[in-house]
């Protein structure tokens, strides 16, 4: 069934997740902390995992006091064709959440991470685990950085490329 889905139905898939979460956002009834807005989105870029790079868009669910849910999707893979190493460039899209504990934006992550493989005609999918940590201060502006080891849990299929871990940079919005 997932080998036929074209690139332009997932691309119409992801607009409208991320459409979803800008027509259904978390209340904020103090929006303003410390001379600051207060943010519960996250862009970031992800390298590891099962792709070179991945630009993921992530939004923070405030449980608790420090206890976050974070639901994220992405896009990411490795470009183009390296048949003469016998490895094909794929494109993967990144689903998942994770829940985050922690104090003074320093949090430990736990989560489930679903991902679509598309590499030449075959389309197989992995659910990776997700354990790490990261440092996140919730400001408009601020900076985001997270530390993960990914191990597959599941795959449908023998992947090529694979490294345990991920190494993320981005910024609060």
């Amino acid at each position: 069934m997932l080998q036929h889905i074209s690139s332009k139905n997932i691309i119409v898939i992801i607009i409208i997740c991320l459409y979803a979460t800008l027509i259904f956002p978390q209340n904020n009834p103090k929006p303003i902390v410390n001379e600051f807005i207060t943010t519960n989105n996250v862009i970031y870029f992800d390298a590891g995992r099962q792709a070179l790079l991945s630009v993921q868009y992530e939004r923070n669910l405030k449980i608790r006091k420090n206890i976050f849910v974070a639901p994220h999707i992405g896009i990411g893979g490795i470009p183009g064709s390296h048949d003469a190493v016998n490895f094909p460039g794929h494109t993967i899209i990144f689903t998942g959440i994770t829940c985050l504990f922690g104090l003074n934006n320093i949090y430990a992550e736990i989560g489930i991470d679903p991902q679509i493989y598309f590499v030449r005609k075959t389309t197989f999918i992995n659910i990776d685990g997700n354990f790490g940590l990261r440092y996140q201060n919730f400001k408009k502006g601020n900076i985001f950085l997270h530390i993960s080891y990914t191990p597959i849990l599941y795959t449908t299929h023998h992947n090529d490329f694979y490294i345990p871990f991920c190494f993320g940079i981005g910024e609060c919005f």
